[in-house]
């Protein structure tokens, strides 16, 4: 004799914090399946089980969720070895957010490379609110440019290192189990600084400037210069200490 395979036709609770919070109703069973009696019942919340699984009723069991990070997990529950599943019903809450108080720092040098100096890769930590399970990979960007690696350290927090890339006011977004947390315009990648022109006078009909100094950039984007008020004929990003420059016509004074 084989009795009929439970079936799960509703969940209370589509959505809980990463963190065990207490007694949640994972699964309401109706008409068939649970028994008059206890089971022995088990749930398991996507790959993961339950801390602790009570029966309540023929119709109904509760569990206590085990800590987690993702959406649309799957409930599946086993009683008397047959099982069931109903599928993309429970999420826990994603991370909710980069605060811009808490970078740190707040601004790196976009191409990673001091003249004169061995190659420097930068670390941010992000903090943010929601939660970070540890067991969890994260995954961070910055402007849509991916970390060279991200490693957990709290909670509530994150390190990375940095893409190279310039720009300010940069979105950052920190992603967990398919779930991402943002803050929009809190990035800022260091300022470009020019040392040294060459040559410092020119003809009046033009000619080619270079311009050397740092953080000009990892790739090119657009450079543009200009001498006194007045835009260059055209500008040549060269390197992220290098820029050529042509200068405009009828240039003239200090």
């Amino acid at each position: 004799v084989s009795y009929d395979r439970p079936e799960i036709s509703f969940h209370s609770t589509a959505n809980g914090p990463f963190r065990t919070a207490g007694f949640v109703q994972s699964a309401h069973m109706h008409g068939r399946g649970l028994g008059v009696a206890d089971a022995s019942p088990s749930v398991r919340v996507g790959i993961t089980a339950c801390s602790a699984t009570a029966w309540v009723a023929d119709s109904s069991v509760r569990c206590l969720y085990a800590s987690g990070a993702g959406a649309a997990n799957a409930i599946t529950a086993t009683i008397a070895l047959r099982t069931t599943t109903l599928s993309s019903s429970f999420s826990y809450d994603a991370p909710s957010g980069v605060r811009r108080d808490s970078l740190s720092p707040g601004n790196v040098p976009g191409a990673h490379v001091w003249p004169g100096a061995d190659a420097f890769v930068p670390l941010v930590t992000l903090s943010l609110s929601g939660g970070l399970p540890q067991e969890y990979s994260p995954a961070a960007s910055i402007g849509g440019s991916a970390c060279g690696f991200t490693t957990w350290l709290s909670e509530s927090s994150v390190a990375a290192r940095t893409p190279q890339g310039d720009g300010r006011f940069i979105a950052v977004v920190v992603t967990i189990a398919s779930q991402a947390g943002t803050g929009t315009r809190i990035f800022t990648f260091d300022a470009p600084r020019l040392t040294v022109v060459s040559p410092t006078n020119v003809p009046t009909n033009g000619a080619t400037l270079s311009l050397n100094g740092a953080r000009f950039g990892a790739i090119e984007s657009s450079a543009a210069a200009r001498v006194g008020g007045t835009g260059c004929a055209g500008s040549f990003w060269k390197s992220d200490s290098s820029i050529t420059c042509r200068t405009p016509f009828a240039s003239s004074g200090p």
